[in-house]
């Protein structure tokens, strides 16, 4: 018998129901992860031989990191992986992680206004954190952060990680856990903080509460510009959205975690109904901003896909070259929010900024007014082409919203 089969069949009878497979499990099993393999040699704290290289910065890893969460749940954490070595499914995750925390664009910082630094002069050997470490950041061009859809995501993964580990049943479990927490709490601080403070938050009293704080979480793909010119409209409510599912993960865990992460939502939210809108460099817009005929027009119309939050005035909106993704994110920002928002209800928070997007005059009801033109065959502007999966997508939205 090969001797990596004896722990799994170990792990079957132990486990019940849910039992190691008594072979490797192989590549497709992490399809999400791609093709491409990387050594460890420049990784000393990496215990396999090679992990996934994953492209398009943290948003890739997070689908990666899915196909791992799953297999972990349904396998467990010695199940043995068909990559060089042999690695179990728990020490190829740790290697994944810390190879991706091993990147030259990934910095962590120390203190509110303490500089970034590297992972090897920010982690011992033990993988504990050398001092107060206050963010986890994946930087730009410009040595800032930049996404916070990023942030979040991988955030949340690393949560999802820390719950497995959390089951124990392997000699690092508990290490692991406290790791992949660790991590965790410094990707989702770094958005929350302000960007004058190294964040991805710009916050303003809200133009139409001024009791209430307003917060936009900025986030943009590209690697050029400052941290607080990201005024994409999805990776915004991603944010919102996975701000949510950490909320809820962590509070079914019993994890007392350094947020409150329902106040961080019910500004976003604010900020989307209740701000004013765009008023200028070092403010943020609402959701009114981003309706293409006017922000002041009524009706059915369209979203832009994002803002640039660095114009003087604000006529800041834009399409993506792409005509059939302005459709697709469109479907997918009504999506979002009715997530949101459905959440919001349930949690009983922002109750301002619900009743507002609640109103016949919002720019959430003209949102869903032009999906139901679409679907209706309505001809569409030029900026806008709806191909048959956006078509069936915004089909089931409308039949979930009235329902």
């Amino acid at each position: 018998m090969p001797r990596y089969i004896m722990p799994l069949l170990v792990a079957c009878i132990w486990g019940g129901s849910l039992c190691a497979e008594t072979q490797p499990l192989g590549m497709s099993a992490l399809g999400n992860c791609g093709t491409d393999l990387a050594d460890t040699t420049d990784c000393p704290e990496c215990s396999g031989e090679v992990t996934f290289e994953v492209d398009r910065y943290w948003h890739g890893l997070e689908q990666c990191l899915r196909d791992v969460r799953d297999s972990w749940k349904k396998y467990g954490a010695d199940q043995v992986l068909d990559l060089p070595g042999m690695p179990t499914l728990a020490d190829f995750t740790r290697d994944q992680i810390l190879a991706e925390m091993g990147r030259d664009a990934v910095q962590f910082r120390h203190g509110m206004d303490g500089k970034l630094t590297s992972f090897a002069d920010s982690f011992g050997a033990d993988l504990q954190p050398k001092g107060d470490l206050t963010g986890v950041v994946l930087t730009n061009d410009l040595g800032q952060p930049y996404n916070g859809m990023g942030q979040t995501g991988l955030g949340y993964f690393l949560y999802q990680l820390a719950a497995q580990s959390a089951k124990g049943g392997y000699d690092r479990a508990k290490a692991d856990t406290a790791f992949y927490r660790t991590l965790a709490r410094g990707t989702i601080a770094t958005v929350l903080a302000p960007v004058d403070q190294g964040g991805l938050a710009t916050q303003q009293p809200c133009a139409t509460a001024p009791d209430l704080t307003c917060t936009w979480y900025h986030s943009i793909t590209r690697h050029d510009r400052p941290s607080d010119a990201g005024g994409t409209l999805n990776q915004m409510l991603h944010v919102l959205r996975d701000l949510g599912l950490i909320s809820a993960l962590s509070g079914k865990l019993g994890w007392d975690e350094p947020f409150d992460l329902n106040t961080a939502i019910t500004e976003g939210l604010n900020q989307l109904f209740l701000s004013g809108g765009y008023q200028g460099p070092e403010t943020a817009p609402d959701l009114a901003d981003f309706k293409s005929d006017g922000r002041d027009s009524t009706g059915p119309t369209w979203a832009y896909y994002g803002f640039n939050t660095q114009a003087e005035k604000a006529k800041g909106g834009y399409f993506l070259k792409n005509l059939e993704k302005n459709c697709s994110y469109h479907a997918h920002d009504v999506q979002l929010l009715g997530v949101i928002l459905k959440r919001a209800r349930a949690e009983g928070i922002a109750a301002e900024a619900l009743k507002a997007a609640q109103a016949d005059s919002s720019a959430l009801t003209d949102f869903r007014a032009v999906l139901r033109e679409a679907a209706d065959g309505t001809t569409l502007p030029p900026e806008i082409v709806c191909n048959d999966t956006t078509q069936r997508k915004i089909k089931k939205l409308l039949k979930q919203d009235s329902n």
